[in-house]
């Protein structure tokens, strides 16, 4: 009861310590993405264009994302590569074991 009886002063001390979070928005490469595939190709409906989530990204952010998908882009050709030549390395194997069993 005494619980109970406290309650409204301890949210009210509990308001005056704690602080409101501030979100940290969409992720940088989501927010480029929306911007250069959906609002400047005319997706987006023109009551929307002024929303928060299809503001221009800012020239770092944009330089950010373009560097990050050159390296993804270099990272894949170079497992690509790598599976091409493995893929050929085990074809050409088999091909002695089944010369050689024949």
């Amino acid at each position: 009861r005494q619980a109970v009886a406290k309650r409204g002063e301890a949210i009210l001390k509990l308001q005056q310590l704690l602080e409101p979070m501030k979100a940290p928005g969409i992720n940088v490469y989501k927010k480029v993405e929306l911007y250069t595939k959906y609002l400047c190709s005319g997706i987006v409906p023109s009551e929307a264009k002024d929303d928060v989530l299809y503001q221009q990204p800012t020239p770092e952010e944009m330089a950010a994302v373009k560097a990050e998908k050159k390296e993804r882009k270099i990272f894949r050709d170079d497992i690509n590569q790598k599976k091409a030549k493995l893929s050929a390395e085990r074809k050409e194997l088999k091909d002695k074991c089944m010369e050689a069993a024949a």
